[in-house]
């Protein structure tokens, strides 16, 4: 059967209020109504239909004059509530879900302490703690507004969004544009001029501060320096497939640490070349030149080498095989001094190749192979994997001392 009268399933009914300013006898109504269909205020007095009044249409006649007043006639319609779809802005809404399929605005009002908003999200045991609440400070300088995330009791952030970009977690006054910390008690320490991105521990002497960077079981982690031009000139990256550390700058691999049942620590030359590797196993450890020489450097310019195949400056060579030689170069100091950001001197290594040098090259095989021959004293161990090769000096000795002997003489 069908239902008579109004169909209300859909919408929200509220029955029309019309106010008016008394000090006259006739009225006009914001919609057609019926004498009996409306109850009629004066000075908040109801009036008696056909007695005191009479509607015709939307025109409403009283009998007399209405005292003069402010807002004091009103009328209300009884027969023929408002149907609207839109919710009544004086009524509060309460249901067990909803849909938005535009959007949700809410409006600043006087009545609001501060134009805080505060969204209580809780079940329905909880009526003095909010289990999880969101807070919008709409405020009126970028440092008031605000949008928070907090705790049960709204008295702790966990979350939040500054009105100029500044995010904080853990933390309602960030001071970098991402602000992560541990216990906000603890006071907010000088960045060192960071301004986007800092992690805060609690201030404990033994607490730590982790970031944790992960990756798939064969792919690579990495942190990447660059700017808007070149996203990625300096990086640095983690292998987790051959379990590798490298070290980029301007695009090439430069330093290298890598785990492969020995320590290996390698370094590239200035163009990413050539590698100095350092490692060891064990109670041993090594510093190879993987391609060239390898040279120690002090910072009075000196560049010293002890090497089986250097005899670059000696006319002759080597003097036989497995001979070793001392080179020594020196040229002007490699240490320099320059200003830091502070405007402060610092030593730093000047790589420029020099230009002018002196030298000192020596065999040292020859020079040891004299003394065997003038003492009599193997001084020269040689062999190889099997042990020493049984090699003896006897014969370069007793040559020598005859040839001593020739040279006596003939003084």
């Amino acid at each position: 059967m069908g239902m008579i009268g109004n169909q209300p399933a859909n919408n929200f009914l509220a029955v029309t209020k019309d106010t008016f300013n008394g000090n006259a006898s006739s009225y006009t109504l914001s919609k057609t109504a019926t004498t009996n269909g409306v109850a009629v205020y004066v000075e908040n007095v109801r009036q008696v239909p056909t007695t005191a009044y009479s509607v015709s249409g939307t025109t409403l006649t009283f009998t007399g004059t209405t005292p003069a007043g402010t807002g004091n006639v009103y009328v209300l319609h009884h027969n023929t509530p408002v149907s609207t779809a839109t919710h009544p802005a004086a009524q509060a809404l309460t249901a067990t879900s909803g849909t938005l399929t535009n959007k949700l605005t809410v409006l600043a009002s006087d009545g609001i302490v501060d134009n805080e908003f505060v969204v209580d999200i809780r079940n329905d045991e909880q009526t003095d703690d909010r289990s999880f609440g969101l807070r919008l400070a709409a405020g009126s300088t970028s440092t008031d507004r605000a949008l928070d995330v907090q705790n049960h009791a709204m008295d702790t952030v966990l979350f939040r969004i500054l009105g100029d970009g500044k995010v904080g977690v853990g933390t309602g006054a960030p001071s970098v544009n991402l602000h992560i910390v541990e216990d906000a008690s603890e006071g907010t320490p000088t960045f060192a001029g960071a301004t986007h991105f800092a992690v805060q521990a609690s201030a404990s002497s033994s607490d730590n501060c982790n970031i944790a960077i992960t990756s798939g079981s064969a792919g690579t982690s990495r942190i990447m320096f660059g700017d808007k031009d070149d996203e990625d000139p300096g990086k640095i990256e983690y292998d987790n497939n051959n379990n590798e550390f490298k070290f980029f700058t301007f695009q090439q691999q430069k330093l290298k640490v890598q785990e492969n049942g020995t320590s290996v620590f390698k370094m590239k030359d200035t163009d990413g070349g050539t590698e100095t590797a350092i490692w060891g196993s064990g109670t041993t450890s090594y510093i190879q030149a993987v391609s060239g020489e390898l040279y120690a450097r002090d910072s009075a310019g000196n560049n010293n080498l002890i090497s089986p195949h250097n005899f670059e400056y000696i006319p002759d060579g080597a003097s036989e095989t497995h001979a070793w030689a001392f080179l020594n170069k020196k040229s002007d100091s490699n240490i320099k001094t320059e200003k830091d950001e502070d405007g402060k001197d610092v030593k730093v290594v000047d790589t420029t190749a020099a230009k002018d040098f002196t030298y000192v090259n020596v065999d040292m095989m020859k020079v040891v192979r004299e003394v065997e021959k003038l003492t009599g004293t193997k001084l020269v161990y040689t062999g190889n994997q099997d042990g020493d090769d049984g090699s003896t000096v006897k014969n370069d000795i007793i040559a020598g001392l005859i040839k001593r002997i020739e040279t006596l003489e003939n003084k």
